[in-house]
């Protein structure tokens, strides 16, 4: 098995560890199947707090930095960037400062960017039913 499946493995064998809900597992398992990204090698891990993941491929940062790479990003992402870390038993101080740290970073710089390269794409349906869940 080579790093790249490892840590795909990695990640799916975490989803039993910390009792991941089903949509939040579709949304990983999209992130890591996207033709829109290669995220072994397009992911740059969690930014600005310390990490407490083996390697750089944490789920949920993964997972963000899927939907803001691919242009699904915007506060729609940050939220379900912050409960991701909630379910992966991430420190509330952290998932806080992670949060914030990337509500600043759209608003004042990536929203932007993504807007002059045109690169803003529409929900996919994994996503949505997260947001559906969540009103439920």
């Amino acid at each position: 098995m080579n790093v790249k499946e490892q840590e795909r493995q990695r990640i799916i064998d975490s989803f039993d560890v910390y009792d991941v809900p089903l949509y939040f597992r579709e949304l990983t398992i999209q992130a890591l199947n996207s033709t829109d990204w290669d995220w072994f090698n397009e992911m740059d891990g969690c930014s600005c707090a310390p990490n407490y993941w083996p390697t750089r491929f944490n789920p949920p940062c993964l997972v963000h930095d899927y939907l803001w790479r691919t242009g699904r990003g915007g506060i729609i992402s940050d939220k379900i960037f912050l409960k991701h870390m909630k379910i992966y038993s991430m420190p509330k101080f952290q998932r806080v400062f992670r949060f914030v740290a990337v509500r600043v970073g759209w608003l004042l710089f990536y929203k932007w960017k993504h807007k002059f390269n045109k690169n803003i794409r529409i929900l996919e349906k994994t996503t949505v039913n997260i947001l559906k869940e969540w009103k439920n």
